[in-house]
């Protein structure tokens, strides 16, 4: 009962601090434990929109806490939500050498094709280095057509922001990343 009652001065003191962002600002504080405990009181998964860049989940991913990424999926978080810079969960965890991160993302139907800020999709983002086989072998886990069409920047242009359609393996060899053009003339 004492650690209880020691457990909701906690929460009262923080969420009292936080406001109505109370999970959000303990997720990015990396206060795991007490993320956890509001969200087990059942306080709300809102994001701040004059807090930092990135999403609750974005935050998570990119500190590679596991637990937390699965709980806020759980609670509704959305792998599709774009932070400010318009990235995705899956442009946040495509830098990531995690794969069950990766695969929690994965299981909630990311939009593979959503594009960044910078007109950058999520796909690409995962073809960029370090790009190791079990991204790869995970995309065809998931249905991932390897003839699709991805948006990537035009070479040869002035204009910022002018793109072109390119295949997988053209984005792969532009990116520098000869291991996942083998990969995809391979499968």
């Amino acid at each position: 009962l004492i650690e209880d009652l020691k457990e909701l001065e906690i929460l009262e003191a923080f969420a009292e601090s936080s406001g109505k962002y109370a999970v959000v600002n303990a997720v990015i504080e990396d206060f795991t434990e007490i993320a956890l405990l509001l969200l087990e009181h059942n306080f709300p998964l809102l994001e701040n929109p004059s807090n930092n860049i990135r999403t609750a989940l974005h935050q998570v991913i990119m500190n590679e806490n596991e637990v937390l990424t699965k709980v806020l999926l759980e609670k509704g978080a959305s792998v599709n939500t774009p932070d400010k810079k318009g990235e995705t969960a899956v442009h946040a965890v495509a830098a990531l050498r995690n794969p069950r991160i990766f695969e929690l993302v994965m299981q909630h139907q990311p939009d593979l094709f959503a594009t960044n800020s910078d007109g950058l999709c999520t796909l690409l983002s995962i073809l960029k280095k370090p790009f190791v086989k079990w991204k790869f072998d995970m995309l065809l886990k998931w249905g991932i057509n390897l003839d699709v069409k991805i948006q990537y920047p035009k070479l040869s242009t002035d204009k910022v922001g002018e793109f072109s359609k390119i295949t997988l393996f053209e984005a792969a060899l532009r990116e520098d990343n000869i291991q996942a053009a083998k990969m995809i003339l391979q499968a």
